[in-house]
């Protein structure tokens, strides 16, 4: 119930912080449930308490709060997987965001840093706000920062220890036993981890993938020529998904936008009503429909091609117009 009221599109999970101990069993029942983020609580900024923004969904008996979008902005630079890569590029997402709050929230000692699990993730998380803030994070993700991040994500651990790495592969978390192995080879420690694998079930596999990696002489050759098994294949097209999305969307922004213009000359909207109705920034709607296909996201892009066409459907039947979002 509360992930459907939220109504949040760049999560299908919630995390839960804190909860009193009888919520906690009912919980632990629920999937979509994360009761286990209490483990990131030292990657929010220290004070993030005072910046809790109440959650008004109807509730009688439990208050709800959710950290502000700049405590969250912090929060996902320090974990920086590709999930979290595209939600802070997403164009809702920057055009909330207070920068100012973020860069005091991220430099302030009383805040990030007085938080952070060590200096050196500290550094880390700095040095990807500095790429983010140039706009840069996703086009120039490289391989080997995807899978950083997707090991990290995987895995559930911000550590990319091999050593440790592999114990979450051959116990809790399998699905990270391609990626590492894929991280391993572009920093030339494979053979360091296929010594690590040694009796698991995914020694045999490394084995195959170092044989592969030997023919070909380099890691972009070898995904390149298409020659991995199907689940080392899967890391690759996952990376090459987050790193050209910008593009795609770009590139169906574009043609949503010649849709949208022949709807709305038809309806007769004004792109002022447009925005009113929508609810919408008037500076990104008029950029995009001017030509920027970089101003909305595809998810805005699309709300308003259905509104103008659905207008331009209904104009002089008398009819209702639902409105979008």
């Amino acid at each position: 119930m509360l992930n459907d009221v939220t109504n949040r599109s760049v999560t299908h999970d919630i995390d839960v912080f804190e909860a009193d101990r009888c919520l906690r069993e009912i919980i632990a029942r629920y999937p979509e449930v994360n009761g286990m983020a209490v483990a990131y609580c030292n990657q929010m900024p220290f004070n993030y308490e005072d910046r809790l923004i109440p959650l008004d969904i109807g509730a009688r008996f439990i208050r709800y709060f959710t950290p502000s979008l700049e405590d969250l902005a912090v929060m996902k630079l320090y974990a920086f997987r590709p999930n979290d890569i595209i939600d802070l590029h997403s164009q809702a997402f920057v055009d909330r965001l207070d920068w100012g709050l973020l860069e005091r929230l991220i430099f302030d000692e009383g805040e990030a840093l007085a938080s952070s699990p060590s200096e050196r993730s500290y550094q880390e998380m700095v040095c990807a706000y500095r790429q983010y803030k140039k706009g840069g994070a996703r086009l120039n993700l490289t391989f080997e920062g995807f899978l950083k991040g997707y090991c990290r994500e995987l895995s559930g651990q911000q550590s990319l220890s091999f050593r440790k790495l592999v114990k979450q592969a051959t116990t809790v978390a399998p699905r990270v036993a391609e990626p590492l192995f894929l991280l391993a080879l572009a920093q030339g420690k494979a053979e360091y981890v296929l010594g690590l694998s040694e009796g698991s079930w995914m020694e045999e596999g490394y084995r195959g993938v170092l044989s592969l990696y030997a023919q070909t002489g380099s890691l972009a050759s070898l995904c390149a020529e298409d020659k991995l098994p199907n689940r080392y294949a899967n890391v690759w097209r996952a990376y090459r998904a987050v790193k050209e999305k910008p593009v795609a969307d770009r590139r169906i922004n574009a043609l949503m936008r010649k849709r949208t213009l022949g709807a709305l000359e038809e309806s007769g909207v004004t792109r002022y009503g447009l925005c009113r109705d929508l609810n919408l920034n008037k500076g990104n709607v008029y950029a995009y429909l001017a030509g920027d296909d970089s101003k909305v996201s595809r998810e805005t892009a699309r709300r308003i091609m259905e509104y103008a066409e659905e207008r331009g459907a209904q104009e002089g039947t008398g009819r209702p117009v639902r409105m979008a979002g």
